[in-house]
């Protein structure tokens, strides 16, 4: 396993790099999760079911996005755009998400607008506007058509510039809130970081029944207006008054168009599955309560644990369930 993978197993699970090393090699050894936490508790050191199941989601999160990356850089490569700053970024990568905005200047994509407009030879007024350079073209001002196609070529590159995109990813983890819908609109409106797991679910059952219209709402204009710095940090253009205004337009599509659907996906995706693991866990913590109680009322009740190695084990309980 990476040591830098390692490294962040043991913040992440709050198990020992030597437990993890542990759990990783019974699991390929195809043990289950619980033989591991009756029967190998030697090998792991005492870990619970719990631990070793965080250990397992997290090294099949980590196996998938090394796979990820090797099909990441091959693609890459096999266009002739993999550079030694590229390879290192994506080595780097621990985060899928991450690794996706890396990529997605790379990705094969189906005909778009910018492919258009670049088709039909806009990207030399695109690349004036990035640069701040004044605005000719035919000999004279571009017309508002003209400057519609150089937009959408800069919109894609701004989409596809991968701080950008996490930027928005994150501004909609952090601050959109649900918004719900029925026949007569009933809005419900926590944000997405804060709204209770079972809600959330809930309102996901009723999407996907078609009772519920349900989209994350986010503020645009603070966030477009964080992109053009972004982005100006970027192209390092000097003032132009009329470049500047084209700039913030193409942000604009850019969030509208581009980011806002595909990080809007993003997110729900990563909070269904915060969603389901929490509701997994109260289901499993009521289970366990029912299972401790007693099954025959107030009558004694004699347990026996076998053990083929370590021999039984046999206790006596009483209506109060303390061994006696």
């Amino acid at each position: 396993m990476n040591t830098e993978i390692l490294n962040r197993m043991v913040t992440e699970v709050g198990a020992n790099a030597r437990q993890i090393s542990a759990v990783e090699k019974l699991l390929a050894e195809g043990n289950t999760i619980p033989f591991i936490a009756r029967y190998r508790k030697e090998a792991h050191g005492n870990l619970d079911e719990v631990a070793i199941g965080k250990i397992k989601d997290r090294l099949e999160y980590y196996t998938e996005l090394e796979a990820r990356k090797e099909t990441v850089l091959k693609s890459i490569d096999e266009q002739g755009k993999l550079t030694d700053e590229l390879r290192a970024a994506i080595a780097g990568c621990f985060v899928k998400s991450r690794l996706e905005d890396i990529y997605q200047p790379y990705k094969p994509k189906r005909r778009t607008r910018a492919q258009v407009a670049k088709e039909k030879g806009y990207e030399p007024l695109a690349d004036a506007i990035w640069e701040g350079r004044s605005l000719e073209w035919n000999d004279g001002e571009p017309t508002d058509e003209d400057l519609q196609f150089a937009r959408d070529i800069i919109a894609e590159r701004i989409a596809d510039n991968a701080d950008v995109r996490g930027f928005v990813r994150g501004e909609f983890a952090r601050r959109s809130k649900v918004k719900s819908e029925v026949a007569s609109p009933a809005p419900i409106e926590p944000t997405i970081a804060t709204i209770p797991s079972h809600r959330y679910l809930a309102i996901r059952r009723g999407q996907k029944e078609g009772v519920l219209w349900v989209k994350l709402v986010l503020d645009e204009d603070p966030v477009v207006e964080r992109i053009v710095e972004m982005v100006s940090a970027v192209r390092g253009a000097r003032r132009n008054e009329t470049c500047d205004e084209q700039l913030e337009l193409s942000a604009r599509d850019a969030y509208r168009r581009l980011l806002a659907p595909s990080c809007e996906i993003d997110v729900t995706v990563d909070k269904k599955a915060e969603a389901d693991r929490a509701a997994v866990e109260v289901f499993a913590e009521n289970l366990r309560h029912l299972l401790l109680a007693s099954p025959l009322g107030e009558k004694a009740v004699l347990a026996i644990d076998p053990g083929i190695r370590t021999g039984c084990k046999v206790a006596m309980l009483d209506s109060t369930e303390i061994p006696c």
